[in-house]
């Protein structure tokens, strides 16, 4: 039996040496009720039976269209798994979306099905936004109910696997691109390039049966599915937590977990006061993984000082899948890549550059995105001939990957290239300082200028700043930003060459966050 095949019967259908009763998904209880839920794979198979088996009934067929969207659940799992099994696009979207971003989507793809969680709050835009197409959207929870109760027998069921074709590939996956800096795009994915890449994966992380991994990231980013589908082949328990810091301390401490995966905030939240290192039981863990915005050094230093175990930074995007690992590598890296996938360096005119040199990041894998759904040019700017084109900046260093900085994201401040991560991390080290963000907004005379969006750390200088938004012209208002900002320059002074000095400063109480992404990335379109 060759290897994709395997994989994908183990996937989708269970395998035969895989115990039924073990936990396949612990998630928390339903509606916000205390306690959490237990999915055995004989449990989570026959939810996936219940899901094709509808979608058998509304007429569903291969080279179709589905979404869904909800809160990590076996439910959601078992929808995106179900279509696989008839060859259909699953695509699954942020559940913060607002009803007439999901429907712009539902309509922009033409799906089949929108499967939308009862939890939504924001239905009632959706269906006055989809106009006549109304009768497309079900309700993700119902929806399984349906299958169950029709009494059709899925390919999972007494059939096994008869009639399911793991030669056959097709185009499995849509996930839109975050659009932190842009409008987000469909990066579709076949079948066969996502198996190859969950074993690969798997394998590098020393996946088993015997493993829990922890997973408070959403499954309609690709980080966060491809934890979910890894634990699966490999018959490990995914436990789904909030994405809330005290939920998943909660459930690092309950269930000791050998694998976390997480973005830097949720480390980073760890390192509070608060949170003293006896109060997180790590000692079961031995992967940290982080990806899905950039993981600070000085943080990933204080985190191992702190708990004694190392945050395993990672590198991916939406359009290559995740494509390097760092488990025992300088922790300024992002890792190797993969043993599928490799990297070059090039130039502005697409011409290799040798090590330690300081470019592009181009990858080169078979397993890339197909391109991006609808969109022929926009994916002819990224997938060349030497592969897809990262628009990171960075370089190879004894075979590991070194993260300069975004291309797109880099600031040009009278001729000096300012890449808005080297401010970020040096401002992160600032003790006044709980966020930053930098950002590039255009200048009359200097083409851009260096602006540093600030959350504030100091409680009182922070609730000062605070009262200050309530009471326009408030001295103490005015006080508190005089001192903060003489702290912050002085400090810019000391660390930071002029050229990356921030010339303009937007303070923000702690109250006041930063705008993320569901993926945890700081959402930068609204700061510059």
């Amino acid at each position: 039996m060759n290897k994709t095949l395997s994989s994908a019967e183990v996937l989708l259908f269970g395998g035969s040496n895989r115990s039924k009763d073990k936990d396949a998904v612990i998630q928390p209880a339903a509606g916000g009720a205390a306690g959490e839920q237990h999915f055995s794979y004989s449990q989570f198979y026959e939810l996936i039976d219940a899901y094709e088996a509808e979608y058998r009934a509304r007429g569903v067929k291969a080279g179709d269209r589905i979404l869904m969207t909800g809160p990590n659940s076996v439910r959601l799992a078992a929808s995106i798994f179900a279509c696989w099994r008839l060859g259909v696009m699953a695509i699954p979207v942020d559940f913060r979306m607002t009803g007439q971003e999901l429907a712009n989507v539902a309509l922009k793809v033409d799906v089949k099905l929108a499967l939308v969680s009862q939890r939504f709050a924001d239905r009632a835009k959706l269906e006055e936004n989809v106009g006549d197409k109304k009768k497309l959207i079900a309700t993700l929870e119902d929806f399984a109910e349906s299958g169950k109760q029709s009494g059709s027998q899925g390919a999972g069921g007494s059939a096994g696997t008869s009639g399911f074709n793991a030669d056959h590939n097709f185009s499995a996956l849509m996930i839109l691109t975050s659009g932190t800096t842009g409008t987000p795009k469909g990066a579709v994915h076949d079948f066969h390039s996502l198996l190859a890449n969950f074993s690969e994966l798997g394998e590098l992380a020393g996946l088993d049966s015997e493993v829990v991994a922890l997973l408070p990231l959403p499954v309609s980013h690709i980080f966060g599915l491809e934890v979910l589908a890894c634990c699966i082949v490999y018959g490990a328990t995914i436990l789904f937590c909030e994405l809330e810091p005290s939920k998943f301390v909660a459930a690092i401490n309950k269930h000791r977990p050998h694998i976390l995966s997480g973005v830097p905030l949720m480390y980073g939240s760890l390192l509070s006061d608060s949170v003293p290192a006896g109060a997180v039981d790590l000692s079961r863990t031995r992967v940290l993984l982080s990806g899905g915005a950039p993981l600070p050094v000085t943080l990933a230093k204080d985190f191992e000082k702190k708990f004694g175990k190392r945050i395993n930074n990672g590198y991916g995007s939406t359009e290559s899948k995740i494509i390097a690992l760092n488990l025992d590598g300088p922790v300024e890296s992002i890792g190797r890549p993969v043993p599928s996938v490799k990297v070059h360096i090039i130039d502005k005119d697409g011409n290799d550059l040798p090590e330690g040199s300081e470019g592009e990041i181009v990858i080169e894998s078979p397993h890339l995105m197909q391109g991006y759904l609808g969109q022929p040019e926009t994916t002819k700017e990224v997938m060349t001939e030497r592969g897809y084109r990262t628009g990171d900046i960075g370089y190879l260093k004894d075979g590991y990957i070194f993260i300069s900085g975004r291309a797109k994201e880099m600031i040009v401040v009278a001729g000096n290239k300012v890449f808005p991560s080297e401010v970020e991390e040096v401002l992160s080290k600032n003790p006044l300082v709980a966020e930053v963000a930098v950002t590039g907004p255009e200048h009359r005379k200097l083409g851009q200028i260096v602006k540093a969006t600030i959350v504030v750390k100091d409680e009182q200088l922070s609730k000062k700043l605070e009262e200050g938004a309530n009471k326009p012209g408030d001295p103490g208002s005015k006080e508190a930003r005089e001192e903060i900002l003489k702290n912050l320059k002085q400090f810019c002074q000391e660390n930071l060459k002029r050229e990356l000095r921030p010339m303009e400063w937007d303070l923000r109480p702690c109250s006041q966050p930063l705008p993320k992404t569901r993926s945890g990335k700081v959402d930068k379109k609204g700061l510059a």
